[in-house]
């Protein structure tokens, strides 16, 4: 058989909101010279249904241009053996004093940060005396800085881990620790966490 070509498509999030993603004009120029290389490709590996769905609605692409190969985490996200060393260790190391409540991915405005913040913040005083809420992931200073202001003014500050990116060994094992994990998030191609 004849070889096609084809490219993996993530997602084509900038396209939603192309003011807030595109705004200024060589992102766009950049960002819309990859759309038409794009759509010269025979087939499409798109990494969700959701992925696929906005290639056809936001490009036009037919259908039977675009598989959805999906996408998955690494082995290492299972349920973790730990010593009461090694977990005394890792939360010693991130600051884990107490229940903890976990977020993880990138800190840009569609993961929906703020907003966890503020739920957090209207826990009542007994529930919030008692947990932690760690957001793990990476984010530019900005990002940063207003997510602590933001935990100042609502009063969690004392509550708020940013450990920033977190190695993947050690996202396992605190994820295993976490009473619960939240994913806010308001748009993603695949959504990994």
């Amino acid at each position: 058989t004849d070889a096609i070509s084809s490219a993996s498509l993530y997602d084509l999030i900038p396209m939603t909101d192309p003011e807030k993603y595109l705004g200024t004009p060589w992102t766009r120029d950049w960002y819309l010279k990859k759309i038409e290389y794009l759509q010269k490709f025979e087939q499409l590996l798109s990494i969700s249904e959701f992925s696929k769905l906005q290639a056809q609605q936001l490009l036009g692409i037919n259908p039977s241009k675009i598989v959805n190969i999906s996408t998955a985490c690494d082995e290492i996200f299972k349920p973790q053996d730990s010593s009461h060393e090694a977990e005394w260790e890792l939360r010693s190391r991130y600051g884990v004093r107490s229940k903890l409540i976990m977020c993880s991915g990138a800190l840009d405005e569609r993961k929906n940060i703020p907003r966890l913040l503020e739920a957090f913040s209207t826990l009542p005083p007994i529930i919030r005396a008692t947990r932690q809420l760690l957001l793990a992931g990476k984010g530019n200073e900005h990002e940063v800085f207003h997510l602590r202001e933001l935990a100042k003014k609502l009063g969690i500050d004392d509550e708020l881990i940013l450990p920033g990116y977190v190695p993947d060994e050690d996202l396992a094992r605190l994820m295993g620790l976490a009473e619960f994990f939240i994913f806010p998030s308001l748009s993603e191609g695949f959504g990994l966490p």
